[in-house]
């Protein structure tokens, strides 16, 4: 623990990431395996100098796959238990599985965002 910061507070969660779509245990496990096929699906076509976009679909695989495992095991319920928090306020609990999703979609969209401006950027040879 460290205070005024971080804790372990166990806590179950019927719902999704940080509580979302509560007692929908059937629906997010479906969904999980979903992403999975997705996912796979993706990594087979994706070309092969692609560099963030394998490690980003595994974070977030990895993650899906944790929740699913411990959703199935647990009765619908996913154990949360990092507690971060700033004074009087506590983000929701949430555990390593949605830790990887949320770092996995972050690096997603980073690389998104950085393909879209370079897009944009006019090349050397088109400023001339």
């Amino acid at each position: 623990m460290i205070p005024f910061v971080f804790s372990l507070e166990s806590s179950g969660n019927r719902g999704g990431l940080f509580g979302m779509f509560q007692g929908s245990a059937p629906v997010l496990a479906l969904f999980s395996l979903i992403a999975m096929a997705f996912i796979l699906y993706y990594l087979h076509r994706a070309p092969a100098n692609e560099a963030w976009t394998p490690v980003a679909l595994g974070l977030i695989a990895a993650g899906a796959i944790g929740n699913f495992i411990d959703r199935i095991f647990n009765g619908g319920v996913v154990r949360d238990f990092i507690l971060l928090h700033a004074g009087p306020y506590k983000w929701p609990t949430f555990n390593i599985a949605d830790a990887l999703i949320c770092a996995g979609v972050g690096m997603v969209l980073y690389a998104a965002i950085v393909e879209e401006r370079a897009k944009r950027k006019p090349s050397a040879h088109h400023a001339r």
